[in-house]
């Protein structure tokens, strides 16, 4: 009898321990699942994110470029009003020293 009766706490213990680790696992199932969408989701976020960096770094490579060509632009017309003055400079003292000799 005493034997049965350790034999039937075993038993209810062997089956505890299966309920409690049918559980276990299903809980872990449960939270490796929820994690794996989470992870899916902020991959998602990520992949989002590294399309706007590049969307806005080629405007930005964009805007530069195209701010530097204007720039050089107004550098060649500044120039070149530059280049003129200095012609109509050297054409009045030109004036200037035929005004003289009369």
């Amino acid at each position: 009898e005493q034997y049965q009766k350790l034999a039937d706490e075993l038993a209810q213990v062997h089956t505890d321990s299966n309920q409690i680790l049918s559980e276990t696992m299903a809980n872990y199932e449960s939270v490796l699942a929820q994690r794996s969408q989470e992870i899916s989701s902020l991959s998602h976020q990520l992949e989002e994110l590294e399309k706007e960096r590049r969307r806005c770094e080629e405007e930005s490579e964009a805007f530069h470029k195209d701010y530097s060509q204007r720039l050089q632009e107004k550098d060649r017309e500044l120039a070149d009003e530059r280049a003129q003055v200095k012609s109509l400079a050297g054409d009045m003292a030109v004036q200037a020293q035929k005004v003289n000799e009369l």
